[in-house]
């Protein structure tokens, strides 16, 4: 079939097994073809739009779209008559342009629900149609993979260096607030990354999508660069600020030196894969982050110990390894947005005139974003200040329930971060059923997930703190910190689940005033309290009370906002 007008058709031939190309007089070309796609597409134009722009290939709502540009040998053509313009898979790898066509234009489509590889150059899954449950799961699945690959790093360098020693142990426990707050702040560019390409992409702005992309990347490499010269320059204050001493700041600096100095090569490829999963693409994020984790895993004792003629390197060992294996994750991830996504600008046009616009796009969510994450750590290191009064048992025992307790819940921060697409997506297309929805479906498993988490972490506490230490004081330290705190993960669990929400709507302000109230005003003077009344058990009372109370009183607040928010939604869109 064929359809014609002047600016643009859309056409669509029925799957085949065989490739079978035809030529009708109507200057329409048919191409089909089985590999990959139920359906394949072409179109036409009559008129390209004045030099310079891109025209919009129709198609019916929910569908399929497509932007004809013209390339550099076709700048001077303002019009073209009854050409045809083909995209589909065999091209695609091919590279090729159609032997027919008269001009060498390109249509870039967008298939998100015909493409079954997981994404394709300029193409986005479309979370805005479809079952939402099915969505989250495709969408969380390869994330649980990739976030575990993520705070592996410093599990596995953790159990690794708990080998030498407990002053080791507890050395790398004084290291996990300030990584953890460093990665903080660029999981804000990374939440910032996924809310604006996310909503650009429900909005229908393929072409901001480049743009914002292409910036942001080069946004966070400068602000990792700052980052880890701050952290350089800083690093004994911080940690004698800590509470550590000065034998035990020695051997902090073997680890954090190199470490501070590769944030840039973690910072870019956790952007990078943020942008790809905000257009849909979580499997390939996920793969590039587990296969660095593994590389990790697999060099780290090599350095660590000495081992096959390697030099010992201990502590520095580790944060080598860390190091490398970033590296190579930063390698892989900016081939395949470059190269295989084409979701960068290129070097020749890289719009350095609107840097600004996707600077403040991306800076305004980032910087709240970043803020809330980083509180959490940096209330962290308050209270690892208070417990070293007690001793490096102390320390270390927490160091190995928060280390813990992020992997127990890898799932729920893989739900946390596959549910921002969908709901950003959605909510750039002002769909505010499926965004409750999506809120409905997510919150309602985590609650689940947390009471079945909180009965294993208390009842294994014993066998769970003897993987870590053998120490009798560390093992008592931990098993109370589980039977005290993880009860209140299910009240936790309920901020993390709208803040996360919030940041998706590009609302990031609600999170940070939530995380504030929650870890400043209220966690710092309770666990202050805490200590003086009881001492390390008063303190694990003290987080765990917090958790409650603000678990439930902010689950009840943010209903409010969005419900509000939905109202005035629907009002502007009526």
């Amino acid at each position: 079939a064929a359809a014609a007008r002047r600016g643009a058709a859309l056409v669509k031939a029925t799957y085949s097994e065989d490739l079978v190309e035809q030529r009708l007089e109507a200057g329409v070309g048919i191409v089909t073809q089985g590999r990959n796609l139920d359906v394949n597409f072409l179109a036409f134009a009559d008129v390209v739009p004045d030099e310079g722009k891109a025209g919009i290939a129709a198609a019916p709502k929910n569908n399929v779209f497509g932007r004809i540009s013209k390339s550099p040998c076709e700048k001077g053509r303002k019009s073209v008559s009854r050409d045809v313009f083909v995209m589909n898979d065999l091209y695609q790898k091919a590279k090729k342009t159609p032997k027919h066509l008269n001009c060498h234009c390109a249509l870039d489509f967008l298939w998100p629900r015909w493409d079954k590889r997981g994404g394709m150059t300029n193409n986005h899954h479309d979370l805005k149609t479809g079952d939402i449950k099915g969505h989250l799961i495709r969408m969380t699945i390869p994330m649980i993979w990739g976030i575990a690959a993520i705070i592996s790093f410093q599990l596995v360098d953790t159990y690794y260096v708990s080998l030498l020693g407990t002053k080791y142990l507890a050395a790398m426990s004084y290291t996990f607030p300030i990584t953890l707050f460093v990665f903080s702040i660029i999981m804000g560019f990374g939440i910032s990354m996924s809310s604006v390409v996310s909503r650009l992409i429900g909005e229908g702005k393929t072409d901001d999508v480049r743009r914002v992309t292409t910036h942001g990347i080069i946004l966070v490499l400068g602000v990792a660069l700052m980052l880890a010269f701050i952290g350089f320059i800083l690093r004994d204050k911080i940690f004698e600020a800590m509470g550590a001493d000065a034998e035990m700041r020695g051997l902090i600096h073997q680890y954090m030196t190199i470490w501070f100095w590769g944030v840039p090569f973690m910072a870019i490829p956790f952007v990078g894969n943020s942008a790809m999963r905000a257009a849909g693409s979580a499997t390939i994020p996920a793969i590039i982050m587990v296969c660095a984790a593994i590389f990790n895993a697999i060099l780290a004792p090599f350095l660590v110990f000495g081992l096959a003629g390697f030099p010992r390197l201990e502590l520095q060992g580790a944060a080598i390894s860390t190091v490398i294996a970033n590296i190579a994750a930063m390698v892989m991830g900016l081939y395949i947005l470059a190269v295989k996504k084409k979701m960068f600008l290129p070097i020749s046009s890289l719009c350095w005139n609107k840097f600004g616009d996707s600077t403040k796009r991306l800076i305004v969510i980032a910087m709240a974003a970043g803020l809330t994450s980083a509180i959490g750590p940096l209330v962290n290191s308050f209270i690892i200040s208070i417990l070293s009064q007690y001793g490096d048992e102390a320390v270390a025992a927490f160091g190995i329930a928060t280390r813990v307790e992020a992997f127990a819940f890898i799932l729920l921060m893989a739900l946390a971060v596959g549910m921002g697409p969908v709901i950003g997506q959605n909510f750039g297309a002002r769909q505010m059923g499926r965004v409750q929805e999506t809120l409905k479906k997510a919150i309602g498993f985590s609650v689940l997930w947390c009471m079945g988490i909180a009965v294993i972490l208390v009842i294994g506490a014993q066998a769970i703190a003897e993987l870590f230490s053998q120490d009798a004081t560390v093992i008592y330290y931990t098993k109370m910190a589980f039977i005290i705190i993880a009860p209140s993960y299910l009240f936790a669990s309920l901020v993390s689940g709208w803040s996360s929400a919030f940041n998706a709507m590009g609302k990031p302000q609600i999170s940070l005033i939530m995380t504030v109230v929650r870890m400043l005003v209220l966690t710092i003077p309770a666990v202050m309290i805490g200590a003086q009344w009881g001492g390390i058990f008063g303190v694990f009372m003290a987080m765990a009370l917090i958790n409650i109370v603000c678990g439930a009183g902010f689950h009840l607040w943010a209903r409010q906002i969005f419900n509000k928010t939905s109202a005035t939604l629907a009002l502007k869109t009526s």
